[in-house]
């Protein structure tokens, strides 16, 4: 299969179609979408750090442990 581009045309005969092609277009918004998302990224891992350093030693949340997990969980279920 042979695809053959005109202009901003991508022609494909053995599937009988034409479709618009925008290749400088598609890579400028994937390079301001890539960008935005580092820039969201980079927005949150600041405030990530914010709140890490707003914490004091006393309210550093605890690690989960499963058996009182499951033990709440169970406590709720007997209310409902």
């Amino acid at each position: 299969m042979e695809v053959q581009y005109i202009g901003a045309s991508k022609i494909e005969p053995a599937a009988g179609r034409c479709t618009f092609v925008w290749k400088k277009s598609n890579e400028k918004d994937k390079a301001k979408l890539e960008a935005n998302i580092a820039s969201v990224l980079a927005d949150i891992d600041a405030q990530i750090k914010h709140d890490k350093s707003e914490l004091g030693p006393e309210e550093v949340p605890k690690a989960i442990d499963i058996t009182e997990l499951r033990k709440k969980i169970e406590q709720i279920n007997t209310r409902l």
